[in-house]
């Protein structure tokens, strides 16, 4: 508790501890910050950092992770990270990159994303879709894309987009996806 009230912006995972608990490991991170790997004594409520994931992103400002939660054509739910780029703003379009996750019975997670975050500090707005197949949110949602990689899960991609389109300024001209794995298919399909 102590250690959440002082460094209240960041999530603080304890990942092993001493025999007497007194000393706890502790690996640090939010969605903008890849965080690091420190020492938390409890007798002194001292926190020392051991190492930094990288540190070279520390002297930047970057984007914060939007958890959104977008309607797909049937009105499905479909939970989505979005990452604006910090000029954003209603008056100008942004171009629009869009990351669907490999697997594809996996997910994508609020936290820090190396590629949000590369893409959002050069001016994209980013959208990462948890569509329907994808694990993490029960076993409907899951089921429900299992027998249409090629369908159900593609069109939960278009449907984000789409939603994202018209709720943000997005400069439609400029719309990009781009994956590896299932990801990968998921870019190709998505261009037929």
């Amino acid at each position: 508790a102590n250690l959440n009230k002082q460094y209240p912006n960041f999530i603080n995972e304890i990942i092993d501890s001493d025999y007497e608990n007194e000393r706890l490991l502790i690996y640090q991170w939010n969605d903008n910050n890849a965080g690091n790997i420190g020492v938390y004594d409890s007798k002194d409520n001292s926190y020392a950092v051991m190492f930094h994931f990288n540190e070279e992103l520390n002297k930047y400002k970057l984007s914060k992770t939007k958890s959104i939660v977008v309607p797909s054509r049937d009105d499905y739910k479909l939970p989505c990270y979005l990452n604006l780029p910090l000029d954003y703003d209603e008056e100008s379009a942004k171009p629009l990159v869009v990351i669907p996750h490999g697997g594809p019975w996996a997910r994508d997670y609020w936290r820090f994303d190396d590629f949000s975050q590369y893409f959002a500090s050069r001016g994209y707005v980013t959208l990462r879709v948890n569509f329907r197949g994808s694990s993490g949110f029960g076993k409907e949602h899951v089921m429900a894309g299992i027998n249409s990689i090629d369908e159900i899960m593609i069109n939960d991609i278009a449907d984000a987009v789409n939603y994202i389109a018209e709720e943000y300024n997005i400069d439609k001209q400029q719309i990009f996806i781009f994956g590896h794995s299932y990801g990968g298919y998921a870019a190709y399909m998505s261009i037929i």
